[in-house]
């Protein structure tokens, strides 16, 4: 990558709902990771939409997991078939209880289940920036558009009886165009942010095609730059599916050198069309600052379609539970 290309920069109009594709599986999905460190809380959400998947009635994805630092955990998956409804003027829906708007600027994730009660606001501190360029299946197959947006974000959490009043960052995508997972056999996706000064996605592919491919961007006080080389390494579980953190290391283009240490918090697994991800919330420093990423991953690649047996640091029990491990 030359220092001359400049990643695409996307305008308040695409934060909300488009157009519907006529491919069988193009889709529409928002994600939303976010950390306060001072508080020891981490999460991340994502609604997705398939409209013209269940032979044309469409499907809704719900994907949610909240971890603690002292190890209270919420776990939710849901898929349900899609209503009018779920996509309005100002967002989006997975059923009435989890919900995306965005409104002058700001976005705001609700959630109101029996075991969590979510309500955040977000705001940006950096442009809308894509990630992706040019790369085979990566952009054809997968993330034709883009959004990658950071920022500040604060409100409530409920999980069980335990209260949290969040004054934290997060780290936010919107993805629409054709989806198809079949194409992705193993994956790492490192996104966060320690503040303005930082916000960091890296990600490396392996194609069905037999593709290797890697990106990485930064923003810097509103500043993006690329990066011309992307190490990911991830420490892996016995289990083959969960890790205890990683490395991140970036070489810019314009020289600098960017290494994180990310260390896992709590890992989520969602199953969805023959994939198994892994969330990890991870807490991560730069520079003296605290922050956080979600290092993402799924490893897969045979392709196999076997059920996943066990896991080591991350949970698929659905609604509460308490980590079994130590930090």
């Amino acid at each position: 990558m030359s220092g001359s290309e400049k990643p695409r920069v996307f305008p308040a109009s695409d934060e909300v709902p488009h157009d519907i594709g006529e491919h069988p599986f193009w889709q529409e999905s928002v994600f939303f990771t976010w950390g306060d460190h001072e508080r020891g809380v981490y999460g991340y959400h994502r609604i997705g939409q398939e409209p013209n998947a269940n032979d044309g009635k469409g499907y809704v994805t719900s994907w949610n997991g909240i971890a603690t630092r002292e190890g209270s955990r919420y776990c939710r998956y849901l898929l349900a078939p899609m209503r009018a409804q779920d996509r309005h003027a100002k967002g989006f829906l997975a059923t009435d209880a989890f919900k995306m708007d965005y409104e002058d600027g700001k976005t705001r994730w609700r959630i109101e289940d029996a075991d969590c009660s979510l309500d955040l606001h977000a705001t940006d501190f950096t442009p809308r920036f894509d990630l992706y360029k040019d790369g085979g299946t990566v952009v054809n197959d997968y993330a034709q558009g883009h959004i990658e947006v950071a920022g500040p974000v604060r409100g409530t959490v409920r999980l069980g009886k335990e209260h949290f009043d969040i004054d934290g960052l997060v780290y936010r995508d919107h993805s629409w165009g054709k989806r198809i997972r079949g194409t992705l056999l193993s994956h790492r996706w490192i996104a966060g942010t320690i503040g303005p000064e930082l916000t960091f996605n890296a990600t490396s592919w392996h194609g069905i095609d037999g593709s290797l491919l890697t990106y990485g961007i930064v923003c810097r006080n509103g500043e993006i730059t690329y990066a011309r080389e992307v190490d990911i390494l991830v420490h892996m579980e016995i289990d083959a599916y969960t890790h205890r953190g990683g490395m991140l290391r970036m070489v810019l283009e314009d020289g600098d050198v960017i290494e994180l240490h990310p260390k896992i918090v709590d890992g989520f697994l969602t199953e969805h069309h023959q994939s198994a991800v892994i969330d990890a919330m991870c807490e991560v420093t730069w520079n003296g600052r605290k922050g956080f990423c979600d290092l993402e991953i799924t490893t897969n690649p045979r392709g196999g379609e076997r059920p996943v047996s066990a896991l080591v640091r991350a949970t698929k029990t659905q609604g509460l539970s308490k980590r079994d491990w130590t930090l």
